[in-house]
C-alpha cells in the first residue's frame, strides 16, 4: 500500500485519519511543528493521482485543522 511509507513520527490517531479520509492520496512529506505550549501540529503534504500537492494540518488527536 502507498501508506507503508508513513513517517514513523505521525501519531496513530493522525495515521488513522489519513487512512480513513485521505486513502486516495499519496503522502509526499510530513513535518511536525511544536508550539511554545508543547502542542504539536502535523503538516502532511499529499499528492493526488494528477500530481497536485495539497497540505493538510492535523492535531495530535488526528483532527484536521482548518
Amino acid at each position: 500500500s502507498l501508506h507503508d511509507a508513513l513517517p514513523i513520527y505521525l501519531p496513530q490517531a493522525v495515521q488513522d485519519t489519513i487512512k480513513k479520509d485521505f486513502a486516495d492520496l499519496t503522502i509526499k512529506e510530513a513535518a511536525v511543528e511544536e508550539s511554545e505550549e508543547g502542542t504539536k501540529t502535523y503538516k502532511v503534504t499529499f499528492t493526488d493521482a494528477e500530481g497536485t500537492d495539497s497540505e493538510v494540518f492535523f492535531n495530535e488527536k488526528g483532527e484536521v485543522l482548518k
